[in-house]
């Protein structure tokens, strides 16, 4: 969504749902990292998130310079993590 404050500068929002159904864990035991692949099953949810952004853009110089700053959240559930040093 863009809500145009003049010509030259605007405000930007959006939001996203993403859900990945394969998820990646990690553990890093004596420095080795280890990198484990996981589907969806019925024991493990595909990880899911909601991401909303909001944003003011500007531009300078007769359009020669664009200028912005961006703030997000991210909400995530059902990540597959690894306890400290377990046993993969």
């Amino acid at each position: 969504m863009v809500y145009r404050l003049s010509d030259s500068s605007s405000i930007k929002a959006s939001y996203s749902h993403t859900t990945q159904y394969i998820q990646l864990g990690s553990n890093s035991q004596g420095g080795n990292p280890l990198d484990v692949w996981f589907p969806a099953s019925l024991n493990i949810k595909p990880q899911q998130a909601d991401q909303w952004a909001l944003g003011y853009f500007r531009n300078l110089l007769n359009n020669q310079i664009e200028a912005s700053a961006e703030v997000y959240y991210k909400k995530v559930k059902n990540f597959v993590d690894f306890k400290d040093f377990a046993d993969v």
